[in-house]
Protein backbone atom coordinates (compact mmCIF):
# COMPACT_ATOMS: atom_id res chain seq x y z
CA UNK A 1 0.00 0.00 0.00
CA UNK A 2 1.53 3.32 -1.04
CA UNK A 3 1.97 6.41 1.13
CA UNK A 4 -1.03 8.13 -0.46
CA UNK A 5 -3.35 5.27 0.51
CA UNK A 6 -2.00 5.25 4.07
CA UNK A 7 -2.71 8.97 4.30
CA UNK A 8 -6.23 8.40 3.01
CA UNK A 9 -6.91 5.74 5.64
CA UNK A 10 -5.55 8.03 8.34
CA UNK A 11 -7.73 10.87 7.09
CA UNK A 12 -10.83 8.68 7.05
CA UNK A 13 -10.28 7.45 10.59
CA UNK A 14 -9.36 10.84 11.98
CA UNK A 15 -11.62 13.29 10.16
CA UNK A 16 -14.19 11.89 7.85
CA UNK A 17 -16.71 10.32 10.17
CA UNK A 18 -18.15 13.65 11.19
CA UNK A 19 -21.90 13.75 11.16
CA UNK A 20 -24.79 15.97 12.13
CA UNK A 21 -26.23 13.86 14.96
CA UNK A 22 -27.74 16.70 16.97
CA UNK A 23 -31.54 16.67 16.69
CA UNK A 24 -32.61 20.08 15.41
CA UNK A 25 -35.97 21.09 16.89
CA UNK A 26 -36.58 23.60 14.15
CA UNK A 27 -39.89 25.27 13.35
CA UNK A 28 -42.29 23.37 11.13
CA UNK A 29 -41.29 23.14 7.48
CA UNK A 30 -37.56 23.84 7.94
CA UNK A 31 -35.31 20.95 6.89
CA UNK A 32 -31.71 20.23 7.85
CA UNK A 33 -28.98 18.34 5.98
CA UNK A 34 -26.00 16.39 7.21
CA UNK A 35 -22.63 15.37 5.81
CA UNK A 36 -20.46 16.96 3.14
CA UNK A 37 -16.83 15.87 2.62
CA UNK A 38 -14.11 17.59 0.59
CA UNK A 39 -11.10 15.60 -0.62
CA UNK A 40 -7.94 17.15 -2.08
CA UNK A 41 -5.89 15.12 -4.55
CA UNK A 42 -3.50 16.53 -7.14
CA UNK A 43 -4.98 19.65 -8.67
CA UNK A 44 -8.51 18.42 -8.01
CA UNK A 45 -11.18 18.68 -5.37
CA UNK A 46 -13.65 15.84 -4.87
CA UNK A 47 -16.85 16.63 -2.98
CA UNK A 48 -19.21 13.95 -1.67
CA UNK A 49 -22.48 14.16 0.25
CA UNK A 50 -25.26 11.92 1.47
CA UNK A 51 -28.87 12.48 0.38
CA UNK A 52 -30.82 12.78 3.60
CA UNK A 53 -32.70 15.81 4.85
CA UNK A 54 -34.22 15.75 8.31
CA UNK A 55 -37.73 17.14 8.72
CA UNK A 56 -39.10 18.95 11.75
CA UNK A 57 -41.36 16.07 12.87
CA UNK A 58 -39.08 13.93 15.00
CA UNK A 59 -40.26 10.45 13.98
CA UNK A 60 -38.47 7.60 12.29
CA UNK A 61 -40.06 8.58 8.98
CA UNK A 62 -39.35 12.27 9.28
CA UNK A 63 -36.74 12.45 6.54
CA UNK A 64 -36.32 11.99 2.81
CA UNK A 65 -33.39 10.77 0.73
CA UNK A 66 -33.69 13.04 -2.30
CA UNK A 67 -31.71 16.07 -1.18
CA UNK A 68 -29.27 17.58 -3.69
CA UNK A 69 -26.53 18.94 -1.46
CA UNK A 70 -23.99 19.53 -4.27
CA UNK A 71 -24.97 22.24 -6.74
CA UNK A 72 -22.88 23.11 -9.84
CA UNK A 73 -22.68 26.85 -10.48
CA UNK A 74 -21.69 27.46 -14.08
CA UNK A 75 -18.85 25.28 -15.33
CA UNK A 76 -16.08 26.04 -12.81
CA UNK A 77 -17.72 26.35 -9.38
CA UNK A 78 -19.87 24.28 -7.07
CA UNK A 79 -21.82 24.90 -3.87
CA UNK A 80 -22.39 22.35 -1.10
CA UNK A 81 -24.39 22.91 2.06
CA UNK A 82 -25.08 21.46 5.50
CA UNK A 83 -27.52 22.47 8.22
CA UNK A 84 -30.73 24.33 7.39
CA UNK A 85 -31.06 24.16 3.61
CA UNK A 86 -34.75 23.79 2.67
CA UNK A 87 -38.32 24.26 3.80
CA UNK A 88 -41.69 22.81 2.87
CA UNK A 89 -43.73 19.64 3.23
CA UNK A 90 -45.36 18.33 0.06
CA UNK A 91 -43.19 20.69 -1.99
CA UNK A 92 -39.66 21.30 -0.75
CA UNK A 93 -37.98 24.63 -1.53
CA UNK A 94 -34.16 24.41 -1.39
CA UNK A 95 -33.60 28.02 -0.39
CA UNK A 96 -29.87 27.61 0.37
CA UNK A 97 -29.17 26.27 -3.13
CA UNK A 98 -31.40 28.92 -4.69
CA UNK A 99 -29.51 31.66 -2.85
CA UNK A 100 -26.22 30.15 -4.04
CA UNK A 101 -27.47 30.41 -7.62
CA UNK A 102 -28.63 33.98 -7.01
CA UNK A 103 -25.26 34.96 -5.51
CA UNK A 104 -23.40 33.33 -8.40
CA UNK A 105 -25.64 35.09 -10.92
CA UNK A 106 -24.78 38.50 -9.48
CA UNK A 107 -21.06 37.91 -10.13
CA UNK A 108 -21.31 35.56 -13.11
CA UNK A 109 -19.75 38.01 -15.56
CA UNK A 110 -17.06 39.35 -13.21
CA UNK A 111 -13.44 38.22 -13.74
CA UNK A 112 -13.09 34.68 -12.41
CA UNK A 113 -10.67 35.41 -9.58
CA UNK A 114 -10.32 34.34 -5.96
CA UNK A 115 -11.88 37.64 -4.94
CA UNK A 116 -14.99 36.81 -6.96
CA UNK A 117 -15.31 33.45 -5.18
CA UNK A 118 -15.12 35.19 -1.82
CA UNK A 119 -17.72 37.76 -2.87
CA UNK A 120 -20.12 35.02 -4.00
CA UNK A 121 -19.75 33.26 -0.64
CA UNK A 122 -20.28 36.54 1.24
CA UNK A 123 -23.35 37.38 -0.84
CA UNK A 124 -24.83 33.93 -0.12
CA UNK A 125 -24.27 34.53 3.58
CA UNK A 126 -26.13 37.84 3.42
CA UNK A 127 -29.07 36.32 1.54
CA UNK A 128 -29.28 33.42 3.98
CA UNK A 129 -29.06 35.67 7.02
CA UNK A 130 -31.84 37.94 5.81
CA UNK A 131 -34.07 34.98 4.95
CA UNK A 132 -33.60 33.11 8.23
CA UNK A 133 -34.03 36.28 10.28
CA UNK A 134 -37.42 36.75 8.61
CA UNK A 135 -38.33 33.09 9.14
CA UNK A 136 -37.57 32.86 12.84
CA UNK A 137 -40.40 33.11 15.36
CA UNK A 138 -40.82 32.44 19.07
CA UNK A 139 -40.45 28.67 18.66
CA UNK A 140 -37.31 29.19 16.57
CA UNK A 141 -35.84 31.36 19.30
CA UNK A 142 -36.72 28.87 22.03
CA UNK A 143 -35.13 25.73 20.62
CA UNK A 144 -32.47 26.59 18.05
CA UNK A 145 -29.05 28.01 18.78
CA UNK A 146 -25.51 27.84 17.53
CA UNK A 147 -24.61 26.98 13.95
CA UNK A 148 -27.62 27.00 11.62
CA UNK A 149 -26.22 26.50 8.14
CA UNK A 150 -22.93 26.27 6.29
CA UNK A 151 -22.19 26.89 2.63
CA UNK A 152 -19.03 25.71 0.86
CA UNK A 153 -18.04 27.33 -2.44
CA UNK A 154 -15.23 25.79 -4.51
CA UNK A 155 -13.98 27.51 -7.66
CA UNK A 156 -11.41 26.95 -10.37
CA UNK A 157 -10.04 30.41 -11.15
CA UNK A 158 -8.97 31.68 -14.53
CA UNK A 159 -5.30 31.21 -13.60
CA UNK A 160 -5.80 27.51 -12.79
CA UNK A 161 -6.01 27.69 -8.99
CA UNK A 162 -8.55 25.90 -6.84
CA UNK A 163 -10.03 28.09 -4.10
CA UNK A 164 -12.57 27.16 -1.44
CA UNK A 165 -14.55 29.49 0.82
CA UNK A 166 -16.79 28.46 3.70
CA UNK A 167 -19.59 30.61 5.12
CA UNK A 168 -21.24 29.84 8.46
CA UNK A 169 -24.66 31.13 9.59
CA UNK A 170 -25.31 31.36 13.35
CA UNK A 171 -28.29 31.93 15.63
CA UNK A 172 -27.01 33.31 18.92
CA UNK A 173 -26.18 36.53 20.69
CA UNK A 174 -24.16 38.55 18.16
CA UNK A 175 -20.40 38.95 18.81
CA UNK A 176 -20.87 42.70 19.19
CA UNK A 177 -23.31 42.11 22.08
CA UNK A 178 -22.03 38.91 23.73
CA UNK A 179 -23.84 39.45 27.04
CA UNK A 180 -27.28 40.01 25.61
CA UNK A 181 -29.92 37.29 25.92
CA UNK A 182 -31.53 38.27 22.62
CA UNK A 183 -30.49 35.93 19.82
CA UNK A 184 -30.24 36.93 16.20
CA UNK A 185 -29.19 35.37 12.92
CA UNK A 186 -25.72 36.48 11.84
CA UNK A 187 -22.92 35.32 9.60
CA UNK A 188 -19.19 35.09 10.22
CA UNK A 189 -16.78 36.46 7.61
CA UNK A 190 -16.12 33.90 4.88
CA UNK A 191 -13.22 31.57 5.65
CA UNK A 192 -10.60 30.54 3.09
CA UNK A 193 -10.24 26.76 3.23
CA UNK A 194 -6.94 25.15 2.26
CA UNK A 195 -6.44 21.41 1.96
CA UNK A 196 -3.21 19.46 1.81
CA UNK A 197 -2.58 16.62 -0.63
CA UNK A 198 -4.64 13.59 0.41
CA UNK A 199 -6.57 15.52 3.07
CA UNK A 200 -10.29 15.04 3.72
CA UNK A 201 -12.20 17.91 5.34
CA UNK A 202 -15.60 17.05 6.87
CA UNK A 203 -18.54 19.43 7.28
CA UNK A 204 -21.33 18.53 9.66
CA UNK A 205 -21.45 17.66 13.34
CA UNK A 206 -18.18 16.09 14.58
CA UNK A 207 -19.44 13.95 17.47
CA UNK A 208 -17.52 10.96 16.16
CA UNK A 209 -14.26 12.82 15.61
CA UNK A 210 -12.27 11.78 18.66
CA UNK A 211 -13.38 8.17 18.56
CA UNK A 212 -11.96 7.71 15.10
CA UNK A 213 -9.05 10.08 15.54
CA UNK A 214 -7.72 8.03 18.45
CA UNK A 215 -8.84 4.66 17.10
CA UNK A 216 -9.63 3.34 20.58
CA UNK A 217 -12.93 1.58 19.87
CA UNK A 218 -13.61 -1.79 18.36
CA UNK A 219 -15.75 -0.40 15.58
CA UNK A 220 -13.04 2.10 14.64
CA UNK A 221 -10.56 -0.79 14.34
CA UNK A 222 -13.07 -2.77 12.29
CA UNK A 223 -13.64 0.16 9.95
CA UNK A 224 -9.89 0.49 9.49
CA UNK A 225 -9.61 -3.18 8.53
CA UNK A 226 -12.59 -2.97 6.18
CA UNK A 227 -11.05 -0.07 4.32
CA UNK A 228 -7.72 -1.91 3.99
CA UNK A 229 -9.57 -4.91 2.56
CA UNK A 230 -11.48 -2.67 0.16
CA UNK A 231 -8.24 -1.16 -1.12
CA UNK A 232 -6.62 -4.59 -1.42
CA UNK A 233 -9.48 -5.77 -3.65
CA UNK A 234 -8.93 -2.84 -6.01
CA UNK A 235 -5.41 -3.34 -7.39
CA UNK A 236 -3.92 -0.71 -9.66
CA UNK A 237 -6.15 2.14 -8.55
CA UNK A 238 -4.61 5.59 -8.65
CA UNK A 239 -4.63 8.34 -6.04
CA UNK A 240 -7.75 9.93 -7.52
CA UNK A 241 -9.81 6.72 -7.33
CA UNK A 242 -8.46 6.06 -3.84
CA UNK A 243 -9.80 9.43 -2.73
CA UNK A 244 -13.25 8.76 -4.22
CA UNK A 245 -13.36 5.38 -2.46
CA UNK A 246 -12.30 6.97 0.83
CA UNK A 247 -15.04 9.61 0.70
CA UNK A 248 -17.78 7.13 -0.13
CA UNK A 249 -16.52 4.67 2.48
CA UNK A 250 -16.51 7.40 5.13
CA UNK A 251 -20.10 8.46 4.49
CA UNK A 252 -21.49 4.93 4.26
CA UNK A 253 -19.71 3.85 7.43
CA UNK A 254 -21.00 6.89 9.28
CA UNK A 255 -24.48 6.00 8.04
CA UNK A 256 -24.17 2.44 9.35
CA UNK A 257 -23.33 3.77 12.82
CA UNK A 258 -25.85 6.60 12.92
CA UNK A 259 -28.87 5.86 15.12
CA UNK A 260 -30.59 9.23 14.63
CA UNK A 261 -31.67 8.94 10.96
CA UNK A 262 -29.55 11.97 10.04
CA UNK A 263 -27.33 10.25 7.46
CA UNK A 264 -28.56 8.13 4.57
CA UNK A 265 -29.49 7.66 0.95
CA UNK A 266 -27.24 7.64 -2.08
CA UNK A 267 -23.84 9.32 -2.05
CA UNK A 268 -23.43 12.00 -4.71
CA UNK A 269 -19.91 13.01 -5.70
CA UNK A 270 -18.43 15.55 -8.08
CA UNK A 271 -14.93 16.46 -9.28
CA UNK A 272 -13.55 19.95 -9.97
CA UNK A 273 -10.08 20.38 -11.48
CA UNK A 274 -7.75 23.36 -11.56
CA UNK A 275 -8.08 23.29 -15.34
CA UNK A 276 -11.71 24.28 -14.94
CA UNK A 277 -13.25 20.89 -15.71
CA UNK A 278 -16.15 19.71 -13.57
CA UNK A 279 -18.03 16.43 -13.79
CA UNK A 280 -20.30 14.21 -11.77
CA UNK A 281 -18.71 11.01 -10.49
CA UNK A 282 -21.96 9.65 -9.06
CA UNK A 283 -25.31 11.41 -9.01
CA UNK A 284 -28.80 10.15 -8.15
CA UNK A 285 -31.66 10.67 -10.62
CA UNK A 286 -33.27 13.37 -8.46
CA UNK A 287 -30.19 15.58 -8.95
CA UNK A 288 -29.51 14.98 -12.63
CA UNK A 289 -31.33 18.18 -13.40
CA UNK A 290 -28.47 20.09 -11.79
CA UNK A 291 -26.85 20.52 -15.18
CA UNK A 292 -23.33 21.89 -15.48
CA UNK A 293 -23.51 24.58 -18.16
Amino acid sequence: MNAMNRRLISAVLSCSFAFFSTVWLVPAKLLTGTVVLLGFVGNRIIVAADSRERKAELTTSSFDNDACKIIPLGSRMFFAGTGLQSYGHATVHPFAADFARDAFGQFQHAPNTEERAREIADRWGKLMTDFLERKKDSSFDAVVSGDLSRGIFADSTVDGRLVVYSENIHFAAPPSLPRTEVKSVWVTPSERVTGKEGQIIPYGFDEGFWEFDQGKTQRADMAHEQFIELMAKSPGIDEYKSMVMALEFAIKTAESWDTTNHIGGDVDSLELSGEGKMRWIHVKPACKGQIIQ
